[in-house]
Formats: C-alpha cells, structure tokens, sequence
C-alpha cells in the first residue's frame, strides 16, 4: 500500500513538473510574441512621426494655424503610442508591483488628456467639472491611459444628452486613502451587469451604436490593479454611470 502511495506521489510530481515546463515555455513564447509586436507596431510609427516631421516643416509658414494644430496632434499621437507599446510590454514582462513610477500632478493632467480626445469633444456641449485632484505616484503613460480610457468611455456614452456632464473628483477615505472617479450623464448601464464591464471584449451596448473592441476598461483594471489598487462601477439604465478607482500609496 504504501509503494502504491509512493508511486502515485512520483507520478503526481511528475506530471507537475512536466506542466511547469509547458508553462514556463509558453510564457517565454507570449514573451517574444509581444516583443515582437512591439517591434512590428514601432516601424510604421516611425514613418509616421518622420513624415509628420516633413509636413510640419513644409507649412512652418503656412497662414493657416489650425493646420499646424492638426499636425502637432499627429506627432503628439504617434509619440504617445509609442511610449505606449513600450509601457506595456513593461507591464507584461516585470509583472504587478514593478512598475517604473513618480509623482505625478493630476490637475494639470486632466486636460491634457482632454485635449488629446477633441475629434469627440470639439463639436459637442460638454460640462467639465474636475475638482481638486492630489498629487499620486504613479507610472506616467500608464495612469495617463487609465485617465484616457476612462473619459474616452464617458464621452462616447454620453453622446446621445444634448448637453454632457462629466464629473471628475477624488473622495478620500478615513485611511486617508483616495478614491478616484469619473461620473457621467450618459445612457448608464443595468448594475446587474456591472461585474462585465472590466473583462476584455465584453460590451453591454450595441457595437452598431458605440464603437469599440471591449478592451479600454480591461486595460483600465489591469493597470490599476498594477498599482495595487481596485477598479468598480455604478450606474442605473439611462441614468449615467460612475467610474471608480483606487492605487496603493507610493505604488
């Protein structure tokens, strides 16, 4: 009986470690997968900044400054993503609690990213309301997206109210803990579904009717959950909805 036993452990031992190669070689090929993605996503970014570059020399003297805006907008666009693809693969590669991070002042980030999503705001009647926001340590371009994301999806839900309203603010805890939101007047959603909207290439609504592909608010979660906080969501049927999210001190 007891060899049967022994046997049995040698066999389980066996079977684990032969799983923890599998595992170990499909994290080394999802490595050099998103390497290779980066590589292939930075090349034609590179064309584009460098031709960028020549049309913005070709107007330097061009009477028309909102033509030199549009510009600068695609450079500044293209240089974001390209922080963007590397911070990623930063975050796959080291993990949680890895991330390269710094003090970063979130009142003057705030319409910063506003200003990068003015194809969605520019012919619309939009009430900003951002309170004052504290000073967080954080990765720059990754918390910068979660911001992105977030006011990205409140737009787009919005879209429908002749006049929005986007309510961006911090409640602070008894810990002395912040909690971040972003609040919306848009179509809402039914909070029954609430626990869906984090997971990648879910949609509560018709794609027929709002674009996108379900991951903003996934990525949303992972990178807050990078920062060792937690992401959640409010919100009643054509009742807005409210975006909440925490980081850990100096994450």
């Amino acid at each position: 009986m007891e060899n049967e036993i022994d046997q049995s452990n040698h066999e389980t031992q066996q079977c684990l470690e032969a799983r923890l190669l599998e595992l170990e070689e499909l994290n080394r090929n999802l490595s050099r997968f998103s390497q290779t993605i980066a590589h292939d996503l930075r090349a034609p970014l590179g064309h584009i900044r460098s031709f960028t570059g020549l049309v913005g020399d070709a107007i330097a003297d061009h009477p028309d400054s909102e033509l030199r805006g549009f510009v600068d907008q695609i450079e500044k666009a293209a240089t974001l993503m390209d922080k963007l693809i590397g911070s990623y693969l930063a975050l796959a590669e080291l993990g949680y609690g890895m991330l390269a991070t710094q003090k970063i002042a979130l009142n003057p980030l705030i319409p910063d990213v506003i200003g990068d999503l003015f194809r969605e705001t520019s012919h619309r009647r939009i009430e900003w309301d951002i309170q004052d926001l504290p000073v967080v340590e954080a990765h720059p371009v990754l918390f910068r997206q979660v911001w992105f994301n977030l006011l990205s999806n409140a737009l787009k839900y919005s879209r429908p109210r002749e006049i929005t309203r986007i309510k961006i603010g911090c409640l602070i805890g008894g810990d002395g803990k912040p909690t971040f939101f972003v609040q919306d007047n848009g179509i809402g959603f039914d909070s029954e579904q609430a626990s869906k909207l984090f997971r990648a290439f879910a949609r509560l609504h018709d794609r027929r009717e709002y674009e996108g592909c379900g991951l903003g608010l996934a990525n949303v979660k992972r990178i807050i959950e990078a920062h060792g906080g937690t992401t959640w969501a409010e919100g009643q049927p054509d009742a807005g909805a409210t975006f909440f999210f925490t980081i850990a001190p100096g994450s």
